[in-house]
């Protein structure tokens, strides 16, 4: 049914006003209009109840019933937040995303990379991409002998149900084993390889 040109409607509790009865329909169910209701009735019952107090002294009592209103409901939000942690942590966590995880490595001539990854192929474009500019160690190294198409990829191992954590901790079994000569920081990039080759201090580090 068409609305009328007529309608209109404004709430002066809330400084709001439409010329559709659908968006007056939402906005008289809104929080923030029933709230303010319920101020309104909350202030009209407190001006009854206390029209014998002269004028002076009731806007000194409603200054101080305003503000033990609001610490009231300041401390039933808190307790609500403290509740509403303690429900949270009754729940029961999902799990986290697991894949499977491949430990790869590069061997540039003589030397060697070992990496982790949950997509090779994209990991191997990634390292074409980088060898372009990067000063990394590694990419250093493919340009020196020629490109990506002069080293050789190898699968290491390949290990289900892994979030990052268990991947690096994958990754450090192997790069122990093969003593990698091109990476430049062990697999939790908290400290400098001891395998590292020998390099200029141009190279930039992780």
């Amino acid at each position: 049914m068409p609305q009328s040109k007529n309608y209109y409607r404004k709430c002066e509790l809330c400084d709001f006003n439409t010329h559709t009865s659908s968006a007056w329909s939402r906005h008289i169910k809104t929080i923030k209009h029933l709230a303010n209701i319920e101020h309104q009735k909350f202030i009209k019952n407190f001006i009854v109840a206390n029209r014998h107090i002269p004028y002076a002294q009731l806007q000194e009592i409603w200054r101080i019933t305003i503000k033990l209103k609001q610490l009231k409901e300041q401390k039933e939000q808190q307790q609500l937040k403290q509740q509403q942690k303690e429900e949270a942590k009754l729940i029961p966590k999902e799990p986290k995303d697991l894949k499977q995880v491949c430990i790869y490595c590069i061997a540039v001539g003589e030397d060697k990379y070992v990496g982790h990854t949950f997509n090779l192929k994209n990991r191997i474009s990634t390292h074409r991409q980088k060898c372009k500019s990067s000063e990394r160690l590694l990419y250093k190294c493919i340009r020196e002998i020629g490109g990506c198409d002069n080293v050789e990829y190898t699968e290491l191992a390949r290990y289900d149900n892994c979030d990052l954590t268990k991947a690096i901790e994958m990754e450090t079994k192997h790069f122990y084993e093969v003593k990698p000569s091109l990476n430049m920081c062990v697999p939790t990039g908290k400290h400098i390889s001891p395998f590292m080759k020998s390099v200029s201090n141009n190279i930039k580090q992780y």
